[in-house]
């Protein structure tokens, strides 16, 4: 087994789909093929079940992603450990976070890491909350930035920010002065046509739970299952949405705190707690803590 061939296996166990590995590995799709056939020749046992025309792994394909996880955490560490010997001057740090929280936290985060080591790529890998805290078991990532609560047993991990949720509409609503938003009471929100997220999504569970707590009627004009849809929704004048905070950013829209107390998430860095951390991703850390605490 190598590097090579366990991406290759992961990846394709992760997408379920040779089309869709093979344009997230940048290869084609019949090289990929080919590539997963060698492996399993030399293997001796078939990784992937094809039947039925879904790609699912076998239990020997089980097997094999879980020793070579741990294969690739131990190259991974050998490897910061490496960079620091050779001060931090090459290698790869992978960061795992949520895909609106990256768009919105990360840019000045990088730019302020690599001006300090523009020789160390920042690989950004976004999965939702339940994968990312699946695949940080195995060692995927460095650093995770995600929402309490963690495993304190495994992992280790450090306040960034507190979260709140708030109101983004295109049309102005009457509000008072707020701290950081204008404030808009709950009754307010009676009536008003809303984009939602589908019930799965924390996000929804929170609104719903405002929602009955406040004993609230919303328009639901259309259901979606990104918190990237739901802003844009909001932008073409679809209806109000319940976002993070993080998101409040494009000023095609208002935002607006609620008065009485809604939901607030608090947001990590967290790490596994033997895991080496170079002195490149202790200042990563760092710069987490002073650009976004």
């Amino acid at each position: 087994m190598n590097s090579k061939q366990f991406q290759y296996v992961l990846t394709l166990a992760h997408e379920g789909s040779f089309s869709k590995a093979a344009d997230e590995l940048n290869i084609r799709q019949p090289s990929l093929s080919q590539y997963i056939k060698n492996t399993e020749k030399e293997v001796g046992m078939e990784l992937f079940d094809r039947s039925g025309g879904e790609v699912r792994l076998t239990d020997a394909g089980r097997a094999y992603i879980e020793v070579g996880r741990k294969i690739l955490d131990l190259e991974h560490q050998l490897e910061g450990t490496l960079s620091d010997l050779a001060s931090c001057r090459t290698g790869t740090i992978r960061i795992g976070m949520a895909a609106h929280r990256s768009a919105a936290l990360m840019p000045s985060v990088v730019a302020a890491f690599k001006s300090l080591y523009p020789g160390i790529t920042l690989k950004i890998i976004e999965r939702y909350r339940a994968d990312l805290m699946e695949e940080a078991e195995h060692g995927e990532f460095d650093l995770v930035v995600t929402t309490l609560p963690v495993d304190e047993e495994l992992f280790a991990c450090e306040t960034l920010f507190t979260e709140e949720n708030v109101v983004a509409s295109r049309d102005e609503l009457p509000a008072e002065p707020g701290e950081r938003f204008p404030v808009i009471p709950a009754a307010s929100l009676n009536g008003l046509p809303f984009v939602m997220l589908n019930e799965e999504h924390l996000m929804q569970r929170e609104l719903n739970d405002l929602i009955r707590t406040h004993g609230l009627r919303l328009r639901k004009e259309v259901e979606c299952t990104s918190l990237e849809t739901l802003v844009e929704m909001a932008k073409a004048g679809v209806g109000a949405a319940f976002i993070p905070a993080c998101l409040a950013k494009d000023p095609a829209l208002r935002y607006y705190s609620i008065r009485e107390t809604v939901p607030k998430r608090d947001i990590v860095v967290m790490f596994r707690k033997e895991q080496y951390l170079s002195k490149a991703i202790l200042d990563l850390k760092q710069i987490m803590h002073t650009l976004l605490s």
